[in-house]
């Protein structure tokens, strides 16, 4: 056991030393009170050794001590075959593939009790409920559009693909009026995001660039109350856009608590509709390469566009979605923005995939 110290040492995961611990207490439990008795030590030597060699180290042992192997020892023999063959099952694609689709599911029906229940179990949950007992989690419920509603097609670029990136473009277009702010960037855009957008900007200089052609940026609060006051000039105004239930909702929500205009933002718009989420559950995969939507547009418009910039995305989603999504966005697609926290339609969307 002491030569073999080094090697019991190097349990980094928590697995590996719940499964050592859990030997132990099979070999000497607490409730036996063996700490008291001279056999612990080779109590202790058998989990370790068990540890190391399986099962069969009894009839190493035996072996060492010229005795013949008994019918317990082979019975572990057998457990040690059983051992191996369920590592090499493990060890397989098909069992960490279910695995990970097992993963998804647990994680998909916690979410979904903490967006009907909210937050029931947690560190200092207690402080959380004092500080705000009045909070209550709001599930986003379909509506049904009465034709009154303006449509505005909306789309974000940033310094990168997180949720706390900065904005850089915030672009939108309702019937024939259209939006489109470049934004200053706190952080330094990433390399591969300037390659996708063509946007750069020089903190030295102050200027920003489109694909080499310069443009004029406004802060970051100027954007945002820009595009509030476009979306105040629609009537009862339904955000359109491709993917952002993932990824543009959770920047510009972040970005509207930081200005502390998030309020603001949920009386002006009724709700929104995710393009990407509506192509697939209506359009069969077979019927399209992927759901992107420069390949929808391709596919089904029959129109190349340069992709990557927002109020390019902007006109091409536009004339995808009338041209194909009109008739099959239903009622349940349509959401509503609560009052309180937007933090549950995310959590609720992601439950959908």
């Amino acid at each position: 056991m002491i030569g073999r110290s080094n090697s019991l040492n190097d349990l980094r995961s928590t697995q590996s030393n719940k499964s050592f611990n859990q030997l132990v207490s099979v070999k000497a439990p607490k409730s036996r009170h063996y700490g008291g008795s001279c056999s612990l030590q080779n109590r202790l030597s058998a989990a370790v050794l068990q540890k190391h060699e399986g099962y069969g180290y009894l009839s190493k042992i035996n072996e060492a001590a010229n005795l013949s192997p008994g019918e317990f020892t082979m019975v572990s023999s057998v457990r040690d075959k059983k051992m191996e063959k369920r590592k090499e099952k493990k060890n397989s694609k098909e069992y960490k593939v279910g695995r990970i689709q097992k993963k998804r599911n647990h994680n998909k029906n916690e979410r979904k009790h903490l967006v009907r229940e909210g937050k029931t179990y947690g560190s200092q949950m207690e402080f959380d409920l004092q500080q705000d007992p009045e909070q209550t989690t709001e599930i986003p419920l379909p509506f049904n559009l009465d034709g009154t509603e303006c449509k505005v097609f909306f789309d974000l670029k940033t310094t990168g693909l997180g949720r706390n990136s900065d904005i850089i473009q915030i672009a939108a277009k309702s019937n024939s009026n259209s939006f489109n702010r470049y934004v200053i960037p706190r952080v330094d855009i990433q390399i591969e995001a300037s390659k996708i957008t063509g946007i750069t900007f020089s903190h030295g200089t102050n200027k920003m660039y489109v694909r080499g052609d310069i443009v004029e940026p406004v802060t970051l609060h100027k954007a945002l109350l820009d595009f509030i006051h476009f979306l105040k000039e629609q009537n009862q105004s339904i955000i359109l856009g491709h993917n952002i239930c993932n990824f543009d909702i959770s920047v510009i929500v972040n970005k509207l608590k930081e200005c502390n205009l998030f309020s603001t933002f949920c009386e002006t718009v009724k709700g929104f509709i995710d393009t990407m989420k509506v192509a697939r559950k209506y359009i069969p995969k077979n019927d399209v390469e992927n759901f992107k939507q420069q390949t929808l547009v391709q596919q089904f418009v029959g129109e190349n566009y340069s992709a990557h910039n927002a109020i390019e995305d902007v006109d091409s989603l536009k004339t995808l979605y009338d041209s194909n999504f009109t008739s099959l966005v239903k009622s349940d697609d349509d959401h509503k923005i609560p009052p309180k926290s937007m933090k549950c339609i995310q959590d609720y969307f992601q439950t959908e995939e």
